[in-house]
């Protein structure tokens, strides 16, 4: 290859690795994670209990997910909206954590605990109940009615670590 062929194929290289690298990092962060199967009714194995007479939302959250805030954040948003309803937050642990400080002290634990006082904040330990309740990725959403079918399972946010409206927060 000649000098000026290089000079001129190298720049168009360079720029179409820029332009993949942006559109897999847009596709990444618009996609969400994987939401797990629907259940129709409250697990009968799981420690967590639900209220009865009112909606019960579960939120599953792993604190050091950058992510997390903006799910908190939209899950403040939604339960002022919905002062009638129980949110329960189970917050991913580690199986060997020793120690919980770090995990509780969490921004947006203190987020969610600052602006619902009465929210059941639930140490999950290696993601025990997340899996009994099919939730597989941090930010999912599950909203049960007062007979205990699941009638929400999702996200709330608008894309990964995003604040903005979207069809899971307005369902």
């Amino acid at each position: 290859m000649t000098r000026r062929v290089v000079d001129a194929v190298a720049p168009m290289l360079w720029l179409s690795a820029c332009v993949a690298a942006v559109g897999l990092t847009m596709r990444y962060e618009f996609i969400g994670g994987q939401v797990g199967p629907r259940l129709a009714l409250w697990p009968q194995q799981t420690s967590l209990s639900r209220s009865h007479g009112r909606l019960t939302a579960v939120a599953f959250v792993h604190p050091r997910c950058v992510c997390t805030r903006a799910t908190a954040a939209q899950l403040v948003r939604t339960l002022r909206a919905y002062p009638d309803s129980e949110l329960v937050v189970t917050v991913f642990v580690p199986t060997d954590a020793t120690d919980l400080r770090p995990w509780q002290g969490a921004e947006s634990v203190r987020i969610i605990q600052e602006a619902v006082p009465s929210a059941r904040m639930v140490w999950d330990r290696g993601g025990l109940e997340a899996r009994r309740f099919g939730a597989y990725t941090s930010g999912t959403l599950l909203v049960y009615d007062t007979q205990g079918r699941e009638v929400f399972r999702g996200g709330i946010t608008d894309r990964r670590g995003g604040e903005g409206d979207n069809p899971g927060l307005q369902r």
